[in-house]
């Protein structure tokens, strides 16, 4: 890149960052440590022993042998009536508003 279009394009994006109201500050990389989520609630329950799994990381040796559905906790099964349902496709033309 030639200086002359080096210059024209650093230009450019300092009339942009104008437009947007962008600091250079706000370009900075930010360090530090990451925001950190909290615990996760159980999501599958051992039938046998009672212990507890989120579903996150690898799986217990308990759930080696079941199936993940018949150790899913009970307030977070389906009713049968909705599983039963097929999922349609709405399409694009149902998301946009006519009006």
């Amino acid at each position: 890149m030639h200086a002359l279009e080096h210059r024209d394009v650093i230009d450019w994006i300092f009339e942009q960052m104008a437009l947007f109201e962008i600091k250079r500050e706000d370009l900075a990389v930010r360090r530090g440590p990451r925001k950190q989520s909290g615990p996760v609630a159980a999501k599958y329950r051992d039938p046998l022993s009672g212990a507890t799994w989120s579903g996150r990381g690898r799986a217990p040796r308990w759930m080696a042998d079941q199936e993940r559905e018949n150790c899913l906790i009970a307030e977070l099964r389906l009713p049968a009536c909705l599983v039963s349902i097929e999922p349609r496709f709405i399409g694009p033309r149902a998301m946009t508003r006519t009006h």
